[in-house]
């Protein structure tokens, strides 16, 4: 049986899994799920997303900046203690491409089964 609402927007968390020069790491993200008429808004202004192609900053940052919306198992190097999601925080992590290619392919296999080229 599928339940689902049309009152509000469908959420769900996925791992985002990374590898940095120390070895393999992870995070959960929390994603809202764009509806189609979004997507294609987005693909319109930034160019259709291209599973082939690893740099795709301008639209993935948008969609990423539509459909990100938390995380959990992140943690502030300096202080030790999980780091709070805000735009700030997303931005840099965008800004970082190894990062901003996990967390687009994360969503977009997540949403559609759909696979990204490292």
């Amino acid at each position: 049986m599928l339940k689902i609402t049309t009152s509000k927007q469908m959420r769900f968390k996925a791992t985002v899994d990374f590898l940095m020069p120390d070895g393999p790491r992870s995070f959960i993200a929390v994603f809202d799920m764009l509806p189609d008429t979004e997507m294609d808004a987005l693909a319109s202004v930034h160019r259709e997303p291209n599973p082939d192609q690893i740099w795709s900053g301008a639209a993935d940052k948008a969609v990423l900046r539509r459909a990100w919306v938390g995380w959990e198992q992140i943690m502030d190097e300096e202080t030790g203690k999980p780091l709070d999601y805000s735009d700030e925080a997303r931005e840099y992590i965008m800004s970082v491409i190894p990062l901003r290619n996990a967390v687009i392919r994360t969503y977009f296999e997540a949403i559609a089964g759909a696979k990204r080229k490292n």
